[in-house]
């Protein structure tokens, strides 16, 4: 099967005082995934990344790294550098 690039959006969220990973929402494009992210809001959500990931799903071989798309509100430390 040929590499296909997929596109998704990690929310971070703050529980007890501490941040950690929210959803992983899947997106169907670049676009659609950093408007998603740019604009996930709540009591609990403080940032959100919108990334891309290329391969072969049906070989399982990836692509090493993630493409950052855009980093929005507060996040862990190194998350979003690359």
């Amino acid at each position: 099967m040929a590499q296909k690039t997929f596109y998704y959006v990690q929310q971070f969220i703050r529980e007890k005082g501490k941040m950690r990973p929210g959803n992983v929402f899947e997106a169907s494009n670049e676009r659609t995934a950093t408007l998603r992210a740019e604009k996930l809001e709540g009591s609990k959500t403080v940032g959100a990344i919108a990334y891309s990931k290329t391969g072969d799903p049906v070989d399982g071989i990836w692509d090493d790294d993630p493409v950052i798309l855009g980093v929005y509100g507060e996040v862990p430390e190194g998350v979003g550098e690359g």
